[in-house]
């Protein structure tokens, strides 16, 4: 047995439910949508933020630490909560670098520090954007490694773009 459920409406009228070709209009407290629009109490909440990405180790693991900083890479990559990732870079005497991190904030906050060679944290970022950003300056007489950590703040896992660019000083 076959039923036919369809709504019969106009633009201008409140739409009606058909069963078995008999019409039945809506119940008189029950908001009905006419041109787009709808009464507040029936309206559907908004759909929430979209699902997080698929969490994964991305192919750059295993630099979970200082010691297995790797090269910044352009590429988007993956980090997840409980598992920072940690890159390298090299600083000239006097050189200055403005390291750069980009995410969509709505997956989850993430942290951004830059370490001297002696693993200190000489830049740190913390905000609530979906972007990250320090500026470092080596002012020792020698070539020095910075390492980076990429840290996620909140559960699961989000995907970011990390760069490091001349500072506008240099």
């Amino acid at each position: 047995m076959w039923i036919l459920i369809a709504l019969a409406c106009s633009p201008s009228e409140p739409a009606d439910l058909v069963v078995d070709g008999v019409a039945t209009p809506p119940p008189q407290d029950t908001a009905v949508l006419d041109t787009g629009t709808a009464d507040t109490d029936t309206e559907q909440e908004p759909p929430g933020p979209p699902l997080p990405p698929r969490c994964f180790e991305d192919a750059m693991e295993d630099n979970d630490d200082f010691d297995n900083a790797l090269p910044v890479e352009s590429t988007p990559m993956a980090v997840l909560a409980g598992d920072p990732d940690f890159w390298r870079f090299e600083l000239d005497p006097g050189q200055s670098r403005r390291v750069e991190l980009s995410f969509d904030h709505t997956w989850g906050n993430i942290d951004l520090t830059v370490y001297n060679e002696f693993y200190l944290p000489v830049g740190t970022s913390y905000s609530f954007s979906d972007d990250e950003a320090v500026e470092v300056t080596n002012t020792s007489s020698v070539t020095t490694t910075a390492r980076i950590r990429v840290l996620l703040r909140d559960p699961g896992c989000n995907t970011y773009s990390l760069a490091v660019q001349p500072s506008s000083g240099n």
